[in-house]
């Protein structure tokens, strides 16, 4: 289940945010779940008794590609090719551009990598190349 803190990185503007989570109601409390592939067969529980699911990575993808590159530009010193795949991804998602620069930018290839490439196995791989410690949040309930 997503934390309060991830919820938080979504704008009011950002579709992905409905797609991926799912609002349901548990006894008296409301609470998120992750919905980012419904009904997708590759996706379901192996059996009854077994609760792995089956995700396979895809390959190829634009939208982690985009943010390769942003964080391999924003590495190198080259702020105005970061911000440029960047935007491209955010383009392609209806979002506005990001003008940030610095630390700033930094931060905002890290958030996008979290909400776009999120429940997909990336996160921990990403924190520790980032030398950042894994924070336990609060789920939303």
């Amino acid at each position: 289940m997503p934390t309060q803190d991830f919820i938080d990185l979504f704008t009011t503007d950002d579709w992905r945010k409905d797609v991926f989570l799912k609002e349901v109601t548990v006894g008296f409390s409301s609470l998120y779940a992750v919905n980012k592939y419904p009904r997708n067969r590759e996706l379901e529980p192996i059996d009854s008794y077994n609760f792995y699911y089956g995700h396979k990575a895809k390959l190829f993808r634009i939208a982690e590609t985009y943010l390769i590159a942003a964080e391999a530009a924003y590495k190198n010193n080259d702020e105005t090719n970061a911000k440029k795949y960047l935007n491209l991804l955010r383009a392609a998602r209806g979002l506005t551009a990001i003008t940030t620069s610095g630390s700033n930018l930094f931060a905002d290839i890290q958030n996008e990598r979290n909400r776009e490439l999120a429940f997909e196995d990336f996160r921990l791989y990403d924190l520790n190349r980032w030398g950042l410690p894994v924070k336990r949040g609060t789920l939303r309930m």
